[in-house]
């Protein structure tokens, strides 16, 4: 015999199954990480970095920026660096580039305290006029300014040493993947409430179909 569920069924298993993936979207939404983002210039304003230090391409007084921060994967304007995003303000006394070089203005915001976990004081801001070799990258200019820390993809860790390496730093490659595994796991849990409620629906339909003969 063909089992025709209810609409009034199928719609109480819907209704059942957003609420719950409505925790579920919360949480995912909710992630922050705590990482060290990168920044370039465009029109005049700081813009987050879609590229890699070593992917990023600099010209003749260009700005870079790293900062320190917690956020979610979007990053807005007030996630930015205080500092200007003009190199003419950031290296007023910069003499001209020698050749097969350019002039770079660098900024690292270290972020504020409770970033971390080990009591660190994050150091001041620095700002650092370099001349960097042609073809310039991120990641050069970066590599002068300060003591890189980074993992094999140019995942940056750290920079002078902040964090320490008991700062927990979040949003690395092992973090990554524990959260992926974690958001698997959740799936499968979904899918079987998925079954579930449609076996559930299917058995109350059969119930009602012989209640009524």
């Amino acid at each position: 015999m063909l089992i025709r569920v209810s609409r009034q069924v199928l719609a109480a298993a819907v209704i059942a199954l957003l609420c719950l993936l409505s925790p579920l979207g919360s949480t995912a939404n909710a992630e922050e990480f705590t990482y060290w983002s990168l920044w370039e210039v465009s029109d005049g304003q700081w813009v987050d970095s879609q590229t890699g230090a070593a992917d990023i391409e600099l010209d003749n007084e260009s700005v870079i920026a790293a900062k320190y921060l917690r956020s979610e994967v979007t990053l807005t304007e007030a996630d930015a660096p205080s500092q200007p995003a003009q190199f003419d303000e950031l290296c007023p006394d910069a003499d001209p580039a020698p050749d097969g070089s350019v002039n770079v203005a660098v900024v690292i915001d270290y972020g504020t305290s409770d970033l971390v976990s080990t009591g660190q004081s994050p150091p001041a801001t620095s700002v650092s006029c370099q001349v960097v070799s042609q073809p310039a990258s991120g990641a050069a200019a970066l590599s002068q300014a300060a003591t890189v820390s980074a993992e094999s993809d140019g995942f940056i860790t750290a920079l002078n040493g902040y964090p320490g390496s008991g700062a927990e730093a979040t949003g690395t490659d092992d973090n990554r993947d524990s959260e992926e595994s974690g958001l698997s796991v959740v799936w499968i849990v979904i899918l079987i409430a998925v079954v579930v409620l449609i076996i559930l629906a299917i058995v109350v339909q059969v119930r009602r179909s012989r209640q009524s003969q």
